[in-house]
């Protein structure tokens, strides 16, 4: 049975303005120009029934709500997109990346944890299909400065793909209705709340707790750093603690089918940096911890023979905030994702 590339109602366009289009999208010939990108929702499917020519870049937006908030957000998580198209040509980008957790601020609230990212919700999913996220960093020592917060769970684990692309994926081709969202990688944890100074009486407050830890997929998140402890000393003008960075959301998840396909073709699924702690702003100050790396997504490429070049790097971590009396650390990267190649008649 041949793949159904759809039915091509719009005909032919070319984009060469920045635009987001609906969630389903069915073109005879599409052309993307350089310069331009186009975002399709996460659980989008664009397709194209003869030739996508892509200069310009598609992106599957986030994973909109998935992160956890504290003194500072972590990053959404990647969406899961699918590009359907008979014939790929050009040089241009696929993204399905998570967002960047962000950087710490100052001193906000003290003995206040940060929340942990929100876990996808899927009406009938089994529960040991669940991996959860790495954890946020704690707070400093002795101090009331919060602690960061966990990444959500993500529903698929690693060794979970096969059996997504055999029961889901792979028959789903044929009818050009595609499940991709029942694999939702996790958003990042929210950075910890940097405990407010207080004057004399051996009053003090340590830094923030460390960023939350990035959201897992295939690629598992990293750890949040630790806060850095401020000075205990008596009668000191400024011993506040500062926020640390939010978790990377982890990357999404990209399925791309066609018959034709260039490698300077771009298809990456990369897990979004952790945000980095604050810097102290006095000698007494604690700084906050760095945020973990998001876990690398998922890019499933169905064709042929040739294939696409690929990246589905784990995020950078967070650093964590310089200065101060106590140090912080910066807490993980993020681990690589995965790459899958399926030749095209498996489902044909």
């Amino acid at each position: 049975m041949p793949i159904n590339y759809g039915s091509g109602e719009l005909g032919n366009a070319t984009i060469s303005s920045n635009q987001t289009v609906n969630a389903v999208r069915e073109y005879e010939n599409l052309t993307i120009d350089s310069g331009t990108t186009v975002t399709i929702p996460s659980g989008g499917v664009l397709q194209v029934a003869d030739t996508l020519t892509l200069n310009g870049t598609i992106t599957v937006d986030y994973r909109i709500g998935s992160s956890g908030n504290g003194g500072v957000p972590g990053g959404d998580a990647g969406g899961a997109g699918v590009i359907m198209a008979r014939n790929i040509t050009g040089s241009g980008a696929i993204r399905a990346d998570g967002e960047n957790g962000s950087n710490g601020s100052n001193a906000t609230s003290n003995n206040a944890n940060a929340n942990s990212g929100l876990p996808p919700t899927i009406p009938g999913k089994s529960d040991n299909l669940i991996t959860t996220g790495s954890n946020g960093g704690g707070r400093a020592n002795n101090s009331n400065g919060g602690g960061g917060s966990n990444s959500s769970v993500t529903v698929m684990d690693r060794d979970m793909v096969n059996i997504w692309l055999d029961q889901w994926a792979i028959p789903a081709a044929h009818v050009s209705s595609f499940p991709a969202a029942k694999i939702l990688t996790g958003g990042g944890g929210g950075g910890g709340y940097g405990g407010n100074g207080s004057n004399g009486n051996n009053r003090y407050s340590g830094g923030g707790g460390g960023g939350g830890a990035g959201g897992s997929s295939a690629g598992r998140g990293g750890n949040g750093g630790s806060g850095g402890n401020a000075s205990n000393s008596n009668n000191v003008s400024q011993n506040s603690g500062q926020s640390g960075g939010g978790g990377g959301g982890a990357g999404g998840v990209l399925i791309l089918i066609t018959d034709s396909v260039p490698s300077n073709i771009n298809t990456n699924a990369i897990g979004g940096a952790g945000g980095s702690g604050a810097n102290a702003n006095a000698n007494n100050d604690g700084p906050g911890g760095g945020g973990g790396g998001g876990g690398g997504g998922i890019v499933i490429a169905i064709t042929p023979g040739d294939v696409p070049s690929y990246n589905v790097s784990g995020g950078s971590v967070g650093s964590s905030g310089n200065g101060g009396y106590g140090n912080a650390n910066s807490g993980n990267a993020g681990t690589d994702g995965i790459f899958k190649h399926i030749p095209a008649e498996v489902i044909q």
